[in-house]
């Protein structure tokens, strides 16, 4: 059994420190109970910068102060941590430069450190692309990785997810609100049964609105949601993935908002060769 939690959280008009007190908090609460905790994007911050000079002053290196803060309570309890956060880095050049990042903190204290490949447009008033590989790890046995929002809308995250049969992606995002159910098109980006933990933030900065709705979810199969306001966590169980496969082959899925024949049809008729291929780790 594996245990995972998204935590729903937005910060406040960018005041990091008091933002990563609260973070500090909740991650205490949700590591005693989840073997992996996703935050969402850029956790500590609010999301939309003018420029290089003003994203700057929020920025860190990867062991920095949420290192500081937060590896302490994924070693005590032996939980992964995903954070979102704004990374501080010097290139060949000796150049400060920021990506939007990811903060995979281990249960050794070590961490590895994602940065966001695919750029949304408010991203590139201040960010560069990410230039590191997209991360395998294990938690239980189960291969996981991580993507940061626009991430999901790259085939190339997408195949690789595929290729190297993710079992669970770490998904810390700051989607917004487009006035829809976003859920439906996130599994018709996947298209692959993966358990997706989707940390969000929500409401208005300036003229935009973050959707909210953290989500836990087994491609078309919502499993855990968060409401559109508010901080908050929640939690999923995931029992073995081959057993869960079998289990859905034995009861007929109702339609959804995007029909994906496939992954519909095949898996209600229990001829989905695909999801009798997927890898649950318990071999390795």
């Amino acid at each position: 059994m594996i245990k995972v939690c998204a935590i729903q959280f937005k910060a406040n008009q960018r005041k990091h420190k008091e933002a990563l007190q609260e973070i500090e908090t909740l991650c205490q609460s949700a590591c005693a109970l989840a073997d992996l905790v996703v935050l969402p994007e850029m956790a500590c911050t609010n999301y939309l910068f003018d420029s290089f000079e003003d994203a700057l002053p929020y920025a860190q290196p990867a062991n920095g102060e949420i290192f500081e803060k937060l590896s302490p309570i994924a070693v005590r309890f032996e939980s992964v941590i995903v954070i979102g956060f704004i990374e501080k880095a010097i290139n060949e050049e000796l150049e400060t430069i920021l990506y939007n990042s990811a903060l995979i903190l281990m249960i050794d204290g070590t961490f590895i450190c994602y940065r966001k490949r695919l750029l949304f447009d408010a991203d590139t008033t201040w960010a560069r692309p990410g230039n590191l590989p997209y991360p395998i790890f294990k938690i239980k046995n189960q291969k996981v990785t991580v993507g940061i929002c626009m991430d999901l809308n790259d085939d190339e995250f997408t195949s690789f997810c595929r290729d190297n049969k993710i079992n669970i992606i770490a998904f810390p995002t700051n989607w917004l609100d487009q006035n829809y159910d976003i859920r439906p098109y996130w599994y018709y980006r996947l298209s692959y049964p993966a358990l997706l933990v989707a940390a969000n933030t929500y409401g208005k900065e300036r003229s935009t609105t973050f959707r909210g709705y953290s989500t836990i979810m087994y491609h078309q199969m919502v499993l855990a949601e968060m409401g559109y306001a508010g901080n908050g966590m929640i939690f999923y169980e995931m029992p073995n993935l081959r057993s869960s496969l079998k289990d859905m082959k034995n009861s007929i899925r109702g339609e959804t908002l995007i029909y994906d024949q496939h992954h519909c049809e095949s898996c209600a008729h229990g001829t989905c060769e695909i999801h009798d291929d997927i890898d649950d780790g318990s071999d390795q």
